[in-house]
């Protein structure tokens, strides 16, 4: 191929490209609800949080409704924070005896 076609298709590429961005950002602009649409398709698609953490979050205060081992509680909290918000450490500040 020579240098002045290879160059072309590249440039019909970029163009392309270019277009397709622009098309893209000018619909989704010009109609928020289908924008709403796409992104909640894409967070159930890809990560799911949204979804999963109120099916996780219900089910921990689930299982907070009947007498719990504090130790129980603590490894679900964990658990369900570690799932949803998936964080670098957590910890859990705890009142003693006299806080009550």
């Amino acid at each position: 191929m020579s240098l002045r076609r290879a160059r072309l298709t590249a440039r019909a590429m970029w163009v392309a490209g270019v277009s397709m961005i622009a098309l893209t950002t000018m619909l989704i602009g010009l109609n928020p609800p289908i924008r709403r649409e796409v992104l909640a398709w894409v967070d159930r698609r890809f990560s799911g949080r949204p979804y999963a953490v109120e099916r996780m979050v219900a089910a921990f205060s689930s299982r907070l409704r009947d007498p719990v081992d504090l130790t129980m509680v603590i490894s679900d909290l964990n658990t369900v924070v570690t799932r949803a918000e998936e964080p670098t450490s957590t910890g859990y500040w705890l009142r003693g005896e006299r806080g009550r």
